[in-house]
Order: structure tokens, then C-alpha cells, then sequence
């Protein structure tokens, strides 16, 4: 059994452009920090998956067509029944992003997995595991960052799984993906 999802993967430059904008509002907020190269947005969570069902999803996802995405990023969020912090993108979530989550909604289902209950809500978990309710210098819009500075142009989106390390405590890494499919316009 694997813990799948689909997502999209900021490349090395907005990791980079994170790291260097976002750190200093983070502290204090306790938590467990997620490691850059795992960033990314869940465009549809599969949850445990056995082998039929991913090779399914893989042979499906061949098929899947769309334009590249663009999503900006706007305000950290602390989510507290989830105890995280997250890069929020607005509500407005862009035509290409919500048909693409469609049409992963329609794999998972073919493939035997339930429907996903929640909305699209792009964001980018950032810290987990929150022990303080973070002040108004960490969350809050990103008025004071220049605009350009935190948009995820994705094109290509990816089946990814949770890391499960052996033994336990040997890797930081919690995600690899393990396909990826291009979005062409």
C-alpha cells in the first residue's frame, strides 16, 4: 500500500525564492518545518492505494490534458484544526487549476477511490505541527513581497507518495513523485 496524491511541484527557482522570503516569518511558531524539495500543491489526495489501483491511475493519467497553471500566492494561513502554516493562493482558484483537480477527480473514482470531500484550495504546507498560534508578522497577506515573487508555473503535474523511512528517522524527506505527466496549452 502506498499514501498517493497528485500534485504540482514548484521548480528550483520559486524554492529558492521562498527560502530566501519566508523564513524569518516562520519563527516562533514552533512546529516542524517541511523540507523545500517536499513543497508542493495536492491537486487531489488518493490516500493508501494498493499496486492495481496505482498502475490504474498511472495508465489513466496518460490521457489527462490540460494548459500549463499559473498560481500566485498571496498570504500565509495558520490552518488550526490541522495545526499548519501554509502559503495560501486566493480563493479564486484559475479555470486550468480546478480542470485539472476535475480530471483527477474522474481517475480516482474510475480507479475505486471515494470523492474527494473538500474544495481546491491551493497552498503549500510550510510548517507542520504548529505549537504556537502564530502573530500578525507571520501570517497575513504578502503585501510586502514584490508580486512576481511567489507564483508556481507548473507545467507538468505529478503522482506522488509519502516517504516511509527504513529504518525510521533516516530520512527528512516526507514525498517523492513517482510519475509525471507535461500540461500543454
Amino acid at each position: 500500500m502506498s499514501r498517493a496524491f497528485f500534485a504540482l511541484w514548484p521548480d528550483e527557482a520559486l524554492r529558492a525564492r521562498l527560502r530566501a522570503g519566508l523564513p524569518a516569518r516562520l519563527e516562533g511558531a514552533g512546529g516542524r518545518a517541511l523540507e523545500p524539495l517536499d513543497w508542493h500543491v495536492t491537486l487531489r489526495f488518493l490516500g493508501a492505494i494498493d499496486a492495481a489501483q496505482l498502475a490504474a491511475l498511472r495508465a489513466q493519467a496518460d490521457a489527462v490534458r490540460g494548459p500549463p497553471i499559473e498560481l500566485r500566492f498571496e498570504s500565509i494561513e495558520y490552518w488550526a484544526q490541522a495545526r499548519l502554516l501554509a502559503l495560501v493562493a486566493p480563493l479564486e482558484v484559475p479555470r486550468a487549476a480546478l480542470a485539472l483537480a476535475q480530471a483527477l477527480e474522474r481517475l480516482a473514482r474510475a480507479a475505486g477511490l471515494g470523492a474527494e470531500e473538500r474544495p481546491l484550495r491551493p497552498h503549500i504546507t510550510l510548517v507542520r505541527g504548529v505549537r504556537a498560534v502564530p502573530g500578525p508578522g507571520v501570517i497575513g497577506r504578502l503585501a510586502d513581497v514584490q508580486a512576481s515573487a511567489f507564483i508556481l508555473r507548473a507545467s507538468e503535474f505529478h503522482l506522488a507518495e509519502s516517504i516511509v523511512p527504513e529504518p525510521p528517522g533516516t530520512s527528512t524527506r516526507r514525498y517523492r513523485a513517482l510519475q509525471s505527466w507535461p500540461l500543454r496549452a
